[in-house]
């Protein structure tokens, strides 16, 4: 086998190393979540891919993502993302970041038909905020619902993933931020 070839090899094997990471991340991103009474939505981890020989660019995952809903908010939807690229607008990632957002819905039940329709833009929604900062700073938005998206409040954040390099500081840094702000909106306890 020439170098080359396994060098190809190495760097396939590294990514799946890489991937099995952000799975663990995405777990312990779970286990937080539960504990202030946030419940996985589905079992979801990507989208938007492609598995035709037309868009080979799209074999690889561009976003990985997390999906919770919670019983004391039954209008919002909570993601936690790890963003890898942007193929449509390579500049906005210039590094992989790790996004949570919430988005908040004009009733549970249009919540309900959006996740029938799921729209894959969403956990990468960090990257369409105004002002957009990847410091761990939450932006917040407000939008007209549309049938694509159909939120009508969301706000985000975003940290450059190697920051995270501790369940402790995922959850200082990205998760209770998400709960406290989620929180002070319905007026409950962190």
């Amino acid at each position: 086998m020439s170098t080359d070839g396994a060098n190809v090899v190495a760097t396939l094997r590294h990514l799946r190393t890489f991937f099995q990471e952000i799975g663990l991340l995405l777990g312990s991103a779970d286990n937080l979540i539960e504990k202030h009474s946030w419940k996985r939505t589905g079992n979801l981890v990507y989208g938007r891919m492609s598995y035709t020989l037309s868009e080979p660019q799209k074999w690889l995952q561009q976003d990985i993502f997390r999906l919770y809903r919670s019983e004391h908010s039954k209008n919002v939807l909570m993601s936690v993302t790890v963003i890898l690229d942007d193929i449509e607008n390579p500049s906005r990632v210039t590094e992989p970041l790790l996004t949570a957002g919430c988005f908040d819905y004009p009733s549970e039940k249009e919540l309900g038909i959006q996740l029938q329709h799921f729209n894959y833009s969403l956990p990468r929604w960090h990257l369409n905020m105004p002002g957009r900062i990847d410091d761990g700073t939450i932006i917040t938005a407000e939008y007209n619902p549309t049938q694509i998206s159909g939120f009508v409040k969301v706000a985000t954040l975003g940290v450059p993933l190697v920051s995270i390099e501790t369940t402790t500081i995922l959850e200082q840094r990205v998760i209770l931020p998400l709960i406290t702000e989620l929180n002070a909106r319905s007026n409950l306890p962190s």
